[in-house]
């Protein structure tokens, strides 16, 4: 399985292959989810631990937030949170990968 989605503007992408991801682009809000804001001009792989050594199914970058989307149905995101984008109610960014518990 091969996924890559990409956000042109802000030069935001994704790949997932095999269920894993590499991730590059502008860093800003942390993205890319590398635990920092710096940009990223070519594919950086983000640790299976940072899914709880799941495999991913589906990527999907927003504007300033990058959603990951497990093979068990969990969701991961990064990123700006300022309108509430990743699905949690405070308005920080998050600049390392989350997990979201949608129960």
């Amino acid at each position: 399985m091969m996924i890559l989605r990409g956000v042109v503007r802000k030069r935001s992408f994704v790949r997932c292959i095999s269920g894993f991801a590499a991730v590059w682009g502008n860093g800003d809000y942390g993205r890319l989810g590398h635990g920092n804001v710096e940009s990223r001009w070519s594919p950086n792989p983000l640790p299976s631990s940072a899914f709880d050594n799941q495999s991913l199914r589906q990527i999907a970058c927003g504007g300033a937030h990058t959603l990951f989307l497990t093979e068990n149905g969990r969701v991961y995101a990064s990123g700006l949170n300022d309108y509430g984008q990743l699905g949690v109610s405070d308005d920080r960014d998050y600049i390392t990968v989350r997990y979201l518990d949608l129960s």
